[in-house]
């Protein structure tokens, strides 16, 4: 199973590299499909939101052992993240910058593609326009669960104006394009509602003589 799969797209790999290549603006050819992902121009944070957790440094892995993320604590409570994507003999990378703020009563993770997006990261090509994503986060020792805004259930609020956010579709993406204040609100009036989030993808520990 990869990346994709678990963010239930439909979407082709090529499609993403096209939108990098044409720096986020798509031509034709995907038929408008989204990525899964909710994107925003502005961070989930501000500088005196930023929290820290030392369980979530280390090496994580999903149970089918597809996907790695690795978290490296760092000055300014700034993470940085390795994410690699395992498809047999093969492993493609990525490379973020991820910040933990609690909202409510949920902690929440925003993720920021770092550096040159790599052409074969899938989780890397979902951030084509070098923005923000956020996933809430459910974490113990051994254990992370990340849950990623939907795009679904926030393109039929929106159709539905029971949310106003202000926003851009970009060939079947969503992407906020509000302030950091208004991308929070969002976030901690639906923190706890789980039809806001998509399915979990659920990480244990994987300890260094296992690596």
């Amino acid at each position: 199973m990869t990346l994709i799969t678990h963010f239930q797209s439909n979407v082709p790999l090529s499609c993403y590299l096209l939108l990098f290549c044409l720096g986020g603006t798509l031509t034709g050819g995907c038929d408008g499909e989204s990525n899964g992902l909710v994107l925003s121009l502005q961070p989930s944070y501000a500088s005196t939101d930023l929290q820290t957790d030392k369980d979530l440094t280390g090496t994580w892995i999903t149970e089918d052992g597809d996907l790695k993320m690795r978290f490296e604590e760092e000055e300014d409570k700034v993470y940085k993240l390795t994410e690699i994507e395992i498809d047999g003999q093969i492993e493609r990378s990525g490379s973020f910058d991820v910040h933990l703020i609690r909202l409510g009563s949920s902690w929440f993770a925003d993720f920021l593609p770092t550096g040159d997006i790599p052409a074969d990261s899938a989780f890397a090509q979902m951030h084509f326009l070098r923005a923000h994503t956020i996933a809430r986060v459910d974490l113990s020792h051994d254990d992370l669960g990340l849950a990623f805004l939907s795009d679904t259930w926030l393109k039929k609020k929106i159709k539905e104006q029971t949310v106003d956010i202000p926003h851009r579709e970009i060939e079947g993406t969503l992407l906020l394009t509000g302030t950091t204040e208004e991308f929070q609100d969002l976030i901690y009036l639906h923190s706890d509602d789980d039809a806001a989030f998509a399915e979990e993808i659920n990480f244990h520990r994987q300890e260094e003589e296992d690596q």
